[in-house]
């Protein structure tokens, strides 16, 4: 698989206009170039800096709807610059928002596919399986996914954004698709919103680089990640930590602090 970064920060970054420069904007990525996982604020504009081709986007993924991973303005922008003629982008949006997108189905824009937490499905010859996160406890009755990922070709990306701790769901399904397929997961994208601080952001869903230390080493024990699994960190909050380099040097080497524009391949 390859990612490209197009968003690694959280929602208090201000916006950096047409070129990131040293900031970061509103997570976000775009993986295997046709798969754009959250569309935030400033979306369509890291799309153009980074050179996506709209045309070739056939999927978009929204794990929660909170503004700085869903900004539905964004998303038409983005769809709205791609070639005459092509077939709609499949959009995939949890149970509890899917009807705020309703009214473009008239529009051609996209196709709606609504989801659940505990529910897999296909873009194409990548697989997702959504997760339950430990995140959205601003607002009752709606769950954030990760994003468990493989493809037909066997590789694997666990994409946990938002949220802390796991919830015992998604430790539950990890772990039984480990011990039936006998595999380990090949990379893994951490939040890390609080980077090294201690911060009562905890508490509403996000983590620090010692709490991804500890799950990280729980998942090990188990065979769900192995000792070279590759391990990148986005969602970095403006407000919390040091800048990227003080930062990168300090979750070195086990973890590989993602910019803005990184590109990165799960391929051995």
């Amino acid at each position: 698989m390859e990612i490209l970064f197009l968003g690694t920060g959280a929602a208090d970054w201000p916006a950096p206009g047409k070129k990131v420069g040293s900031g970061r904007r509103c997570s976000s990525l775009l993986l295997d170039r046709h798969i754009l996982i959250d569309c935030g604020h400033q979306a369509a504009d890291a799309v153009e800096e980074f050179g996506v081709d709209v045309d070739e986007l056939t999927d978009v993924i929204i794990s929660h709807p909170h503004s700085d991973h869903l900004d539905i303005l964004e998303l038409e922008k983005i769809l709205r610059r791609r070639s005459a003629g092509l077939p709609p982008v499949m959009v995939h949006v949890n149970r509890t928002i899917g009807c705020a997108l309703i009214p473009w189905h008239s529009q051609k824009l996209l196709h709606l596919r609504v989801y659940s937490v505990d529910e897999s499905f296909d873009c194409g010859a990548v697989h997702i399986q959504a997760l339950p996160a430990n995140h959205m406890n601003d607002m009752p009755g709606l769950v954030a996914a990760h994003l468990f990922i493989t493809t037909d070709s066997g590789e694997t990306l666990l994409y946990l954004c938002d949220g802390s701790w796991l919830r015992d769901q998604a430790w539950q399904k990890l772990l039984a698709w480990h011990q039936e397929s006998n595999r380990s997961i090949d990379c893994v994208v951490w939040e890390l919103t609080c980077g090294r601080q201690l911060d009562w952001r905890f508490f509403m869903g996000h983590s620090n680089i010692d709490m991804v230390r500890l799950e990280a080493g729980v998942l090990l024990k188990y065979g769900i990640l192995r000792h070279d699994t590759a391990m990148l960190c986005s969602h970095i909050a403006h407000y919390l930590d040091d800048d990227h380099e003080s930062l990168s040097k300090a979750i070195a080497p086990d973890y590989l602090l993602a910019y803005d524009g990184m590109r990165f391949s799960t391929t051995k």
